[in-house]
């Protein structure tokens, strides 16, 4: 059978990469993640999740309107962290939790003094910060009705902030948001057009799948520097399968966990993700097949991503 290819060129560092979306793979990622959420195994990897875990303490000592400000304020300045995300998002939660002031500024600007996983650039974010104040965001009254629908929450942003669509922290903030919905028993709606923002994770989980082919020498930045391709195939995967791209985002990020931890060898993958994937829904009978469609090239790419070197 012929495959179905587009590609985009990008400018790196070092020169050019030909990126490569493959629509085959499209079809047959979306036909097994298809049947994930006809298990109804969605809440599984969505529980799983420790930053889901984080937002749930946070919403049940702060309330859905105020934990939905601050945990969007939060995704905002989420990155040169000096923990692990989810250790991060944590150690936010926990603080956040004790406080007692309205003032979420000056909680910011509190908290990052004290904070163990966000060190660094901190006057950047502080600034970031004041400008989404700025913007009014901090005095919505009603947040989780103002933006039950998260189309409004991205326009907002992205407004605030002069920042782009596809943005990661944006993107991030939207998805953050999308959980603090959920622990609130909500059911938000989610623009078609949101982009998965893709990390180390994303990319390297969109290499293994075959979802794309780089061809250049940096694979893994070439993605990460330039996520139109990958965001594209994942967006065509969210239309297929039914699955918010914030969810689908979760459940790559979770399974990608296991790539990072079996340090890409294929047969430890293999059995760490099917072990996974029953453990978050064991009522879906298709583990095994797929976990080989999502790291069926981490063989042939496994050289590219840093931390199966």
């Amino acid at each position: 059978m012929q495959h179905s290819l587009i590609g985009l060129r990008v400018h790196l560092g070092s020169g050019m990469a030909l990126v490569i979306l493959n629509k085959d793979r499209v079809r047959q990622l979306s036909q097994r993640l298809r049947r994930l959420k006809m298990a109804g195994c969605i809440s599984g990897f969505v529980r799983m999740d420790p930053q889901f875990q984080a937002i749930s303490l946070l919403s049940r000592a702060k309330g859905g309107d105020m934990a939905l400000l601050l945990t969007v304020s939060n995704a905002l300045i989420s990155y040169r962290l000096s923990l692990r995300g989810e250790e991060y998002w944590m150690e936010f939660a926990r603080w956040f939790s004790r406080v007692r002031s309205d003032d979420i500024l000056r909680s910011f600007e509190e908290f990052l003094r004290v904070s163990r996983g966000n060190r660094l650039l901190r006057a950047q974010k502080i600034g970031r910060l004041r400008r989404l104040s700025s913007s009014g965001f901090f005095k919505i009254r009603n947040p989780l009705s103002q933006y039950r629908d998260l189309g409004l929450l991205w326009r907002d942003l992205q407004r605030a902030l002069n920042a782009r669509p596809g943005s990661k922290t944006i993107v991030f903030a939207v998805k953050m948001a999308y959980y603090v919905y959920l622990t609130a028993g909500l059911d938000p709606t989610v623009p078609k057009d949101l982009p998965i923002p893709v990390d180390l994770r994303i990319a390297s989980i969109s290499l293994t799948s075959g979802l794309v082919r780089v061809e250049g020498d940096d694979p893994i930045n070439a993605l990460i520097s330039n996520p139109t391709v990958p965001q594209r195939g994942w967006a065509e995967v969210s239309e297929s399968s039914g699955i918010p791209t914030p969810i689908l985002d979760t459940i790559l990020w979770v399974l990608g966990g296991v790539l990072h931890k079996c340090r890409c060898k294929p047969r430890m993958c293999l059995i760490a993700t099917a072990k996974l994937l029953r453990e978050a829904c064991p009522e879906y009978g298709d583990a095994p097949e797929l976990a080989m469609e999502l790291f069926r090239d981490v063989e042939r790419v496994k050289g590219y991503i840093p931390f199966c070197r």
